[in-house]
């Protein structure tokens, strides 16, 4: 059940990227969400990060990569798809972030990938570029070419933080690793929140934006965090993983329910493929 719940609260995050697209500036918004994690997470963290301070100045280079590309990129990326494709294809490209993560890990730390494994990549790749054929939509804020462009700088740079996190992790607790990239990330974001407000001003304090932004840096980044690490500790990544490939039904379906976005005819046919694709890589990345 906490695997579900991080999972839904993780495919309502898409929808609330998307929801925020005509009201909330995508760099605005990233900057907000992650103060507001960070605000509430720090308190907990402080002893912690000033106990750990000799091995963070050690490996703060890497935090600081880790953190651009975890936090900065990762999330500005996945808020600039929603100016111009819907929750479901942001959805379902993200989904595909394993399958960058095991390249990488092949390409960075060495691991090898058996032609099941390469099976499963090209069926993921295809059924992405399947779902792009629904770009055809009456809807005019869908533009799928750069909002799939983005969506997959997103998956990238999360793949790239994921690898990161795997070697810092030998060299940081976890929880220390988690505040001072949470810290990082929101500091990195400041020089760009700082542009952003000048050029566009701040937003508007509305209750829907006060709400997205509640939810992205207080249920996403928070509870859902929490929800999925005790999941993985009670059932084990490998359960915990397969619960994540609910995610593009999951947005899917809140996307009818709250922003009445339907998926195309090629999406629904991409969606079985795309899972596929990475349940089999992964579970052939595993094995190895």
């Amino acid at each position: 059940m906490l695997a579900l719940l991080a999972t839904t609260i993780w495919a309502g995050n898409f929808v609330a990227a998307r929801a925020a697209s005509a009201s909330i500036d995508p760099i605005a918004l990233t900057f907000l969400r992650w103060s507001l994690a960070t605000a509430l997470l720090l308190p907990f963290m402080a002893n912690r990060l000033l106990a750990a301070r000799r091995a963070l100045a050690v490996s703060w280079k890497g935090i600081v990569v880790a953190s651009f590309f975890g936090i900065t990129a990762f999330n500005t990326s996945v808020y600039i798809a929603g100016n111009h494709i819907g929750a479901t294809h942001m959805s379902l490209v993200n989904a595909a972030a394993p399958i960058l993560i095991l390249l990488l890990s092949v390409i960075l730390l060495g691991e090898r990938v058996s032609w099941m494994g390469i099976l499963g990549m090209l069926l993921a790749a295809g059924g992405i570029l399947l779902s792009a054929r629904d770009g055809g939509s009456a809807d005019l804020t869908v533009d799928m070419g750069r909002g799939l462009g983005w969506m997959t700088l997103a998956a990238s740079c999360f793949a790239i933080y994921t690898v990161m996190f795997r070697r810092l992790l030998g060299r940081l607790p976890f929880m220390v690793l988690i505040g001072s990239s949470f810290l990082m990330g929101t500091l990195l974001l400041l020089p760009l929140f700082a542009w952003r407000v000048a050029v566009v001003g701040m937003p508007e304090w509305s209750g829907q934006n006060l709400f997205l932004i509640g939810y992205a840096g207080i249920a996403a980044s928070l509870v859902a965090f929490v929800c999925w690490n005790r999941a993985v500790a009670l059932i084990g990544a490998a359960q915990a993983g397969y619960v994540y490939y609910l995610v593009p039904f999951l947005s899917a379906a809140l996307s009818v329910v709250f922003l009445g976005e339907l998926p195309g005819p090629w999406t629904l046919v991409a969606a079985p493929l795309v899972i596929l694709g990475i349940v089999l890589a992964v579970r052939d990345a595993r094995r190895a």
